[in-house]
């Protein structure tokens, strides 16, 4: 059953105000006790969350309207947009996380941990969707006021930093983003060990950045030890787990492995698609290495068809503009430019 909202404004200047903090109390706890638990959401419980966020955005207006917005409700809207995100909606989800950012810094103050945590969340959701220079710099200030306010061993300033270095892994400051990214794995090996995921997946981004970075001695057994603990403490079906083997493929590929890497990256991508969903956009990352993986071996049929697809979804999903879908288009052109007999 719908309410027009005009009514359900209408009903709520009629309430008093310490009925308004009752009402916004008791919706911010039904939402969060609809939310999955933290780390355990499925493709479909994510895809569920996505209803929720119009419900979310309509709180936010009405307490902003009415002056009782609160951490809880900043918080639990910054964390329905992290699971919207994550469920590959990155449209929907910036707005979402543009909205609680907004109402926390209006109505808590930009060095709320609150605030910090809204502000920082925009970060990913830019960075998936292409837009590396804005997410530099609207993450800078953020790991700042999170330095400041927060202190550098807190979790919070530990993921603002994480988040910032991707962003400059992209825009080519492989230097900085390596400062930033020892400091983050030295903090969240402190502070939570080397077994949590967290401490994990920066490992695996260290990962990523080595092989960028042209840093291969040694990568082949470090990431092979990688899957191993990741698997060992999370489960090889774990997201992290198969983020690792992914790094270990693209190392194989590098060594010129090719039909290793094939068998990997197909692992890979049976692991991305069951617990992102097939259609998720992350999965095309793993599908173009696919491709090149095939193309390494000779396949040129299969490396061409495996190029469309991603070229093709890339442009339906991300938009023509997107890096991603210029790079996948890149790659299709070339491989499609030659025959199974070779170059045509």
């Amino acid at each position: 059953m719908k309410a027009h909202g005009v009514l359900l404004d209408s009903v709520a200047a009629g309430v008093s105000d310490a009925q308004r903090v009752l009402l916004a109390t008791m919706a911010v706890r039904l939402l969060r006790a609809a939310l999955p638990p933290e780390g355990a959401a499925s493709p479909r419980g994510r895809s569920q969350v996505r209803l929720l966020a119009p419900h979310v955005t309509g709180l936010l207006h009405r307490s902003r309207r009415y002056g009782r917005v609160t951490a809880e409700s900043v918080r639990t809207a910054t964390r329905v947009a992290r699971l919207v995100y994550e469920a590959g909606d990155w449209t929907a989800a910036l707005s979402l996380a543009a909205t609680a950012a907004r109402t926390a810094t209006e109505h808590l103050g930009d060095e709320d941990p609150a605030t910090i945590e809204a502000r920082s969340g925009q970060g990913p959701v830019l960075f998936r969707l292409g837009r590396y220079a804005e997410a530099a710099d609207l993450l800078r200030p953020v790991h700042r006021d999170a330095l400041r306010t927060l202190g550098p061993q807190d979790p919070r300033t530990l993921d603002a930093a994480y988040e910032l270095q991707r962003v400059l892994h992209r825009l080519g400051d492989l230097d900085e983003a390596r400062t930033l990214l020892e400091v983050v794995l030295d903090g969240r090996r402190d502070a939570l060990g080397d077994d949590h995921v967290a401490t994990l997946e920066t490992r695996c981004e260290m990962l990523e950045l080595r092989l960028v970075s042209d840093e291969f001695d040694h990568y082949l057994s470090t990431a092979e030890e990688l899957v191993a603990d990741c698997g060992h403490h999370l489960g090889p079906e774990h997201l992290v787990t198969v983020w690792a083997r992914d790094a270990w493929a693209r190392g194989l590929l590098r060594a010129g492995r090719g039909a290793e890497a094939e068998d990997l990256f197909r692992r890979v991508l049976a692991g991305q698609r069951a617990g992102y969903g097939h259609d998720h956009p992350l999965v095309l990352g793993v599908l173009i290495q696919l491709s090149r993986a095939q193309y390494a071996q000779g396949k040129r049929v299969e490396a061409a068809e495996s190029a469309r697809e991603v070229a093709e979804q890339r442009a339906a999903i991300l938009g023509e503009d997107h890096p991603e879908t210029v790079a996948a288009r890149a790659w299709h052109a070339e491989v499609g430019a030659e025959g199974p007999c070779g170059r045509g």
